[in-house]
This record gives structure tokens, C-alpha cells and sequence, in this order.
């Protein structure tokens, strides 16, 4: 990340299993700190936010499901949950709350190395993207009052208020603002997100839930029966000259 040391928070209560987190993080490129309650990782999100976070579901002081719910309002960082709970139903959930990725213990630290470079990797391209995009003259697309800044990657509300979005609900909105009152099957957006997921897990209808939420207007995104998504708005794409 621009020649630094990526940043990372462990919480987990499982002391052993931090210790080993914290060893195998420490010897590459990272900097590590470790919290070990829900309380402890807010001391620390608050002082420096990290580049990731690796966060536990059974916390002794409070439940990771919702505390990864109260930071995906807040924050945009990627979010790995490591668990040893293997219901798929709280991996569905974890994916709706804004996790990145849902993965449980016991696992092969190479694997989770990959998902953890993966998620940096992304999270740093749209970084990128964004400080690249960003010139004398801005590209809008606008509907239903609200405002997507292309060349800032930032969404706007009614009252010129930014609405957080991940890159991932960021590239969703995208496609749908570029095809608008048009059905986009999930394998159509699949591959206009540029999405690493396959047509036959959740990951598409999920973030779609996700994006709803942060719309504020489930009414735009309606689903089509066998068919996929449609966006419901009228889009006009804007120009606007900076000084």
C-alpha cells in the first residue's frame, strides 16, 4: 500500500489463536494489533483505523455479527470473519452486514494470507481509481435525487450528504446507473462487476440487499423473477467543471 506496511486488527478472545494470528501477520508485510472484546477493538478502531479487519463472531462482550453491522455503517475497510461457526445461515447474515469475506477456523494461514492480500489488493485498486478519476471536469449520474460522483467513486444523498459505500456496492451501483430499466441477469452482473464470485452462490443477491439498504429506496432495485435485477430510475449523466 504505497510502499507501507498494511494495517491490521485481530479481534478474537482466544488468546492462543491471536498469538498465532499475530506471529504469521507480524512475518509479512503487516502491522499488527490485537483486541481481545468488542470494547477494546472500539478503543483502538477509534485511535487509528486499520487498512482490514479480522473479527470474530462469539466476542464475550457482545455478538461480531452486529458490531461488523455497526462498522459497515461507519467504515469501509474490508472486514474478514474468522469463525469457528460453520452455519450457513450466519455466513449469509456476516455477507448482508458488509463482511467481505466469511471464513472458519480451522484454516490453512495460506489461504487466509490470500484472502487477506485479495481484499487489500481491491480495497487499494479503488483507492486508486478514485485519486486516478478525479479531474478539472466531474462525471455525475443522477437519480431519485441522489447523486453517484463517478470520478470520486462517492454517492450523494438529497441533501448533498455522502452515503458510505463499499467498492463493491460502488461497482454494483455503477452498472445499474449505466443500464438503467433493464434487466441484468446475475450472471450479467457477475461479470460487469468484475466479481470473483460464482452464479450459483448468494454473493450477487446479497450485495444487492446490501445496496438497497444504503439507497434508503428498495423500490429502485426490483427483482425479476427468473430473470435477475432490474434498476427503476431515470438516469442522467451530468458534467460538472472543478476549479
Amino acid at each position: 500500500m504505497d510502499g507501507k506496511q498494511a494495517r491490521i486488527l485481530v479481534v478474537e478472545d482466544d488468546l492462543a489463536l491471536c498469538e498465532a494470528l499475530s506471529g504469521l501477520l507480524s512475518s509479512q508485510p503487516y502491522e499488527v494489533a490485537v483486541a481481545h472484546t468488542k470494547a477494546d477493538a472500539e478503543v483502538k478502531l477509534a485511535a487509528d483505523l486499520p487498512d482490514l479487519l479480522i473479527l470474530d463472531i462469539n466476542l464475550p462482550d457482545g455478538n461480531g455479527l452486529d458490531f461488523c453491522r455497526d462498522l459497515r455503517s461507519k467504515i469501509t475497510i474490508p472486514i474478514i470473519i474468522l469463525t469457528g461457526v460453520q452455519e450457513e445461515v450466519e455466513k449469509i447474515l456476516a455477507l448482508e452486514f458488509g463482511a467481505s469475506h466469511y471464513l472458519t477456523k480451522p484454516i490453512n494461514p495460506r489461504v487466509l494470507l490470500a484472502y487477506i492480500k485479495s481484499s487489500l489488493k481491491q480495497e487499494q485498486n479503488a483507492t486508486d481509481t478514485k485519486s486516478t478519476l478525479i479531474s478539472a471536469v466531474q462525471d455525475l449520474l443522477v437519480f431519485e435525487k441522489m447523486t453517484l460522483n463517478v470520478s470520486t467513486q462517492a454517492l450523494y444523498d438529497a441533501h448533498n450528504q455522502e452515503i458510505a459505500l463499499t467498492p463493491a456496492e460502488y461497482r454494483l451501483l455503477l452498472v445499474f446507473c449505466q443500464h438503467p430499466k433493464r434487466v441484468l441477469t446475475r450472471d450479467m452482473l457477475l461479470d460487469l462487476t468484475e466479481s470473483e464470485a460464482s452464479v450459483l452462490d448468494r454473493s450477487i443477491d446479497i450485495l444487492v440487499s446490501r445496496l438497497r439498504r444504503r439507497l434508503g429506496a428498495p423500490h429502485l432495485i426490483k427483482t425479476v423473477r427468473a430473470g435477475g435485477y432490474l434498476f427503476d430510475a431515470s438516469v442522467s449523466r451530468q458534467e460538472i467543471q472543478c476549479e
